[in-house]
């Protein structure tokens, strides 16, 4: 299963390359999308901000498509809790989305869609990878 982050969907939604086009339908055809809830308020806040109304409209189209929206729960909660400790113990630290959007990934082993390989790699066991091609 693969949960995308902001980076990929804005991608996505924006100016998709072929090759990520291709990548999210093959993913989408067999059920394997997913984004975390904190990744639809990142995009949703950012759509709204926006003047031209296309950016919410795009959203939703995206949203209409077998897209699994993953909801924030209790237990993600407690996994983002330990994982935040971790990386500051480890004197390693990524934004509190961020932090919410791996540990989410990571306790249900999901493969992380990212352009932000960097901050994500600091994350122990979460697979990533880039589909920014």
């Amino acid at each position: 299963m693969f949960s995308l982050d902001s980076s990929t969907t804005i991608d996505f939604l924006r100016k998709p390359s072929r090759d990520l086009v291709n990548r999210i339908a093959v993913a989408r055809d067999e059920g394997l999308i997913a984004i975390s809830s904190i990744v639809l308020f990142e995009l949703s806040y950012g759509a709204e901000r926006q003047v031209h109304p296309t950016h919410m409209e795009r959203l939703q189209l995206f949203l209409e498509g077998d897209v699994m929206v993953l909801e924030f729960d209790a237990e993600d909660a407690l996994a983002a809790g330990r994982l935040r400790a971790d990386l500051e113990r480890g004197g390693f630290g990524i934004g509190p989305f961020d932090t919410l959007i791996a540990a989410q990934a990571l306790r249900r082993g999901f493969t992380l869609v990212t352009a932000n390989i960097r901050e994500f790699d600091r994350v122990k066991g979460l697979k990533v990878e880039n589909w920014r091609t």
